[in-house]
């Protein structure tokens, strides 16, 4: 698929379950926006799986690593490979996510509302007595930011659904292997939590609940009146 300056590219680090990631693309590919890329990048699972997917999903873009190069370094190929076609933001999404595309575009809109950052959306568990993992605007000590009542500045980030403008990069380097939101300078840009916009929520689920899951799954595709 090839598009001009994408608005967006949101990349997939595919390791481990091809059912994760076959079901994470059902979700997330139809009705794309057509200035939208998804790339699928296999992270060296020496099992073709790249070619498999897109063949069941021609719209998306693939590149396979001949050796595992780590949530960091995987990324660092697919956010170059952005970078390289003049992308505006990437989103690193896991691969054992189900995310509507719809879920997406408040994201990217936020970054208009406050340039350079990390920004990722509120993340609940799926089980409802396992409650909340991140929600600033359920801590009574956090404060929106000014003028933004659904943006909450934090002072750390979670990997698993992280909206990034590429400006960010080409002002501070890539991600580092050791401590890869600290690295290069990163921290001197707000981590954001988004809550929601005009009424609105997106939300992220981590479906397999509190301490049963090595990676979280993520549903941003059910919109809820705040």
């Amino acid at each position: 698929m090839t598009v001009a300056q994408p608005a967006l590219v949101i990349i997939i680090l595919h390791y481990g379950s091809i059912t994760d990631t076959r079901d994470c693309l059902a979700a997330l590919t139809p009705g794309l926006p057509a200035d939208w890329r998804v790339l699928v990048i296999d992270n060296g699972t020496g099992t073709g799986a790249a070619d498999t997917l897109g063949r069941e999903f021609p719209s998306i873009d693939t590149v396979t690593l001949p050796a595992n190069q780590g949530w960091a370094g995987g990324n660092n190929v697919g956010i170059a490979w952005a970078r390289s076609r003049g992308a505006r933001a990437v989103c690193l999404l896991n691969n054992d996510t189900l995310a509507a595309v719809g879920a997406f575009a408040p994201l990217l809109g936020a970054l208009d509302q406050v340039g350079d950052c990390l920004l990722h959306p509120a993340i609940d568990y799926g089980d409802p007595g396992d409650g909340i993992q991140l929600d600033p605007a359920q801590n009574p000590s956090s404060a929106a930011l000014q003028g933004q009542p659904h943006l909450y500045p934090l002072d750390f980030a979670y990997g698993a659904c992280l909206m990034i403008p590429c400006s960010v990069f080409d002002r501070v380097g890539m991600f580092d292997g050791k401590h890869p939101v600290k690295a290069a300078g990163l921290l001197f840009y707000w981590l954001l939590g988004w809550r929601g916009c005009g009424g609105w929520f997106c939300l992220i689920i981590l479906k397999a609940g509190r301490g049963r899951s090595r990676l979280p799954h993520l549903c941003l595709d059910e919109p809820l009146h705040g």
